[in-house]
């Protein structure tokens, strides 16, 4: 994992402990399980779009790229590459 991979990781896993109020794994589900409820979800990507000065599509936040820490870096990685 690349340098700039792994400080991505880092700030999506303390910006979405900090929605969650507690420690979270990288591969732990937080829509499925309410860990994340709608409202912690638009109050994460708000701090997701100020932390990496990014947009987010509205309509790609969905449990299929933000369930997981690493849902949420793979989607991240994703729109990075399409710029």
């Amino acid at each position: 994992m690349t340098e700039q991979a792994k400080t991505l990781e880092e700030t999506i896993q303390s910006a979405v402990e900090m929605v969650a109020f507690r420690a979270v794994r990288l591969d732990e589900s937080l829509l499925s399980t309410l860990i994340i409820d709608s409202i912690g979800l638009v109050d994460l990507v708000v701090i997701l779009e100020k932390k990496l000065s990014i947009g987010l599509d509205l309509g790609a936040i969905s449990r299929e790229n933000f369930d997981t820490v690493n849902d949420m870096v793979l989607h991240v990685q994703e729109l990075a590459g399409r710029k």
